[in-house]
């Protein structure tokens, strides 16, 4: 399935409401009662603060036909967010999660990780984890993601089309491993010259199914690198830099799971905030706002609302947004897009917003 297809029957949108970005790595930009529209290739044509009582004029300033534009409106505890880039996830190792025994991270390699993988090179088994993995990791958000999958073409290339055609934006590859000292017998490469042989395979798939990469794209992930011990030395000097034990603030975290992992994975042109030109890339949050009438009785007011954070109604912005990242889940997710195709909705999210 190309990304034509994939994206074929994408109507213009125009989203209303608030809207939270990164402005700079130390903070956030809350935009309310602004409006953004969408064209139908899901690229932000226009940015409209303050803009909600001003729909139907710029409708017809950008030639679009009112009646055809699908509307989406934040309420009352509601925000939208940039989708969410996780630079690095083992879509293999889903099924394990929280599962380590009493393992050291060898054993545990031994035991679990290389066990699983090598058995993913059963299709139908590739299938069922890989498609919860992007099922899973959609519904919290997640709208782009680099995934390492395992040493098999055939199943990396189903995890490459399984993105393709569920809409997640997504880097693949294929596990390469030959170091027969780090590596079992039963699941590694050959040769550097056959895993290099493999990976161009898997990197042809991808070109095939997705020639100009507006979805998938392929990448090289070598479990075992030569200069590995360089490289970690490199990222322990980058992660200590200040060295003053600095705590990330909520401002901080959010911007890195956005605009800088969108640096990380080259496409800071397109995915990690709401500015005119990028792809629409995001994220509708829901907090459940706790009624004046709520206690009397033990009863809540409001019922069809699933969410583990609740508001009162006094807290600010900067407590909401530290409220959802620290007592968020999935619930929170009402809605999410990507590149202005709804790829995942929440249960109920269509009473909530309009």
């Amino acid at each position: 399935m190309s990304p034509s297809q994939v994206l074929d029957g994408a109507n213009r949108q125009v989203f209303l409401g608030t809207f939270v970005h990164s402005k700079s790595r130390a903070e956030l930009e809350y935009m309310h009662d602004t409006a953004i529209y969408v064209d139908e290739h899901g690229v932000i044509v226009k940015v409209q603060t303050s803009g909600s009582d001003t729909v139907e004029e710029t409708l017809e300033d950008l030639g679009w036909d009112a009646a055809s534009v699908d509307r989406h409106v934040s309420t009352d505890g509601q925000f939208f967010f940039p989708g969410l880039i996780d630079t690095h996830v083992h879509a293999s190792q889903y099924p394990n999660v929280g599962i380590f025994g009493k393992t050291t991270l060898l054993d545990w390699l031994e035991k679990y990780t290389f066990p699983l993988e090598s058995s993913l090179k059963d299709l139908n088994k590739a299938r069922r984890v890989y498609s919860a993995c992007v099922r899973r990791t959609l519904a919290h958000g997640t709208t782009t993601a680099a995934y390492y999958a395992t040493t098999d073409v055939a199943a990396t290339n189903l995890l490459a089309d399984l993105c393709l055609k569920m809409g997640q934006r997504a880097f693949v590859g294929r596990v390469s491993m030959d170091n027969p000292d780090l590596c079992p017998d039963y699941y590694r490469d050959e040769s550097a010259q056959a895993s290099a042989e493999l990976t161009e395979q898997t990197i042809q798939h991808i070109q095939n199914a997705d020639p100009g990469y507006e979805i998938v794209s392929p990448i090289v992930t070598p479990r075992f690198a030569p200069s590995q011990a360089a490289l970690v030395s490199r990222h322990v000097a980058m992660g200590e830099e200040g060295g003053d034990g600095h705590k990330l603030t909520v401002d901080e975290v959010l911007y890195l799971a956005t605009r800088g992992g969108a640096i990380c994975v080259g496409l800071e042109d397109k995915i990690g905030g709401f500015e005119e030109g990028k792809h629409w890339d995001a994220q509708l949050i829901g907090m459940r706002t706790v009624g004046s009438g709520e206690g009397e009785d033990g009863e809540r007011e409001d019922e069809s609302e699933d969410s583990n954070v609740d508001l009162f109604g006094w807290e600010d912005w900067e407590e909401r947004m530290a409220k959802w990242l620290y007592g968020g889940d999935d619930r929170n997710t009402k809605k999410v897009w990507v590149k202005g195709r709804l790829v995942h909705s929440r249960r109920g999210s269509d009473r909530q917003t309009k």
